[in-house]
């Protein structure tokens, strides 16, 4: 009725309703404009340049309402801490799974020759050692463990006896030393021996091999078993013990270590974190692998990822309402430095919604492009036609609120 033919007759009051529609909707810290770090609300004041500097505006205010829709914005340090926390439940999860398959083979199963395991250790503990002055060799913890493996191999003789055959390691003994061999690395690794972490690497690479290999005593579903578990805990490894994640995690390829990473880096701070785990399709995938569909990472890096994208695309030009505008290069840029991080994280559909933000930055007509591209309730919903209709009640026949005359 009456607002219909008011929005007909006067151009500016058309623009102005349209602006105070979409302000009406959308007021919230996320939706207005920052300054100082944070969203404040502004006084509105239209210029004289009328009907086009607010159709513009409005079209700002909706591109904004696309994007924040693909999140919602999550702040860098939140984020880090939710990422990190989800990872940190799937790497629990994966390592209780490697406990049960290593647990369906008893530790007293098979027979290892520890000859074979002494041959195979002492040419990287020469290699390492052979030339280190008195008092600097092996520490402590390393040595005790070479002493248990030659004591084994080849066992002390006992007097007026003949010499003992050599020893063997069962299934559950190598699987102790393992781990024995993991923690000396990572002590070492943090307190800066890099000597001592890269011979218990060295050493620890050899029991696995011989872990590997069929030993005596095994039925063939136990050493289906524990070839899983071997797998499952390499995968463990690889998911959360090194690159991106093992960094965000504080672990490597040693095993846990407390503040730092190998190197003596320090773990990454939140804020930084969902950064780091989408820095390159390396990271990317190592990150996605690790998630494994844990929402809380999902959440985290894609919340992460639209707040980076709303605080990059937004300039410190104050447009004709005295709002911030956008950039389009900005944007642009934005999006062919993270489209691996993008397409992971938001999907296909996801990405779709922001390529249609994308284009109206050329194209100038955002409602009708990300109306028909997208095809989501979401983007339809944002057309101004749509917002007007349901801010007033219905009183606007959005088909006339659409082409104003």
């Amino acid at each position: 009725g009456v607002l219909n033919r008011i929005v007909a007759e006067h151009r500016f009051i058309y623009g102005l309703v349209q602006l105070i529609a979409l302000r009406l909707l959308h007021l919230s810290p996320h939706h207005m404009p920052r300054q100082g770090g944070e969203r404040g609300a502004r006084n509105m004041a239209p210029r004289d340049s009328g009907d086009f500097a607010l159709r513009d505006a409005a079209r700002t205010a909706a591109r904004r309402t696309a994007v924040e829709a693909e999140g919602p914005p999550m702040p860098p340090a939140v984020a880090g801490r939710e990422a990190r926390g989800g990872l940190q439940q799937e790497r629990t999860q994966a390592a209780a799974e490697v406990r049960r398959l290593y647990q369906l083979v008893p530790d007293n199963a098979g027979s290892y020759p520890a000859a074979d395991l002494h041959q195979a250790v002492t040419p990287h503990i020469d290699g390492l050692y052979a030339n280190s002055t008195p008092g600097f060799g092996p520490p402590a913890s390393l040595q005790r463990i070479i002493n248990r493996i030659d004591n084994t191999a080849n066992p002390p003789a006992v007097p007026g006896q003949p010499p003992p055959p050599p020893g063997r390691f069962s299934f559950g003994e190598l699987r102790a030393i393992e781990r024995e061999l993991s923690d000396v690395a990572g002590r070492a690794d943090v307190q800066g021996n890099r000597t001592a972490a890269l011979a218990a690497r060295r050493l620890r690479a050899e029991v696995r091999d011989m872990m590997d290999l069929p030993p005596d005593g095994l039925t063939p579903q136990q050493m289906a078993d524990h070839r899983a578990a071997v797998a499952a805990r390499r995968a463990m490894g690889a998911a959360y013990d090194e690159g991106a994640v093992g960094g965000v995690l504080a672990r490597n390829q040693y095993g846990r270590t407390p503040g730092a990473t190998p190197g003596g880096r320090v773990t990454a701070v939140d804020e930084n974190v969902p950064g780091n785990l989408t820095a390159g399709p390396t990271a990317v995938q190592q990150t996605m692998t690790a998630a494994n569909g844990n929402p809380r990472v999902r959440d985290a890096l894609r919340g992460a990822l639209i707040d980076d994208l709303m605080r990059t695309m937004e300039t410190t030009t104050v447009g004709a309402t005295r709002d911030f505008t956008d950039s389009a290069a900005r944007f642009h840029q934005f999006m062919r430095r993270n489209q691996d991080a993008l397409q992971a994280v938001l999907g296909p559909q996801g990405v779709a919604n922001l390529q249609a933000v994308q284009r109206d930055f050329v194209s100038r007509q955002m409602v009708d492009t990300v109306g028909r591209a997208v095809g989501s309730n979401t983007a339809q919903n944002l057309s101004v036609a749509n917002v007007l209709a349901e801010a007033f009640g219905g009183l606007i026949d959005p088909r006339r609120a659409q082409s104003p005359p």
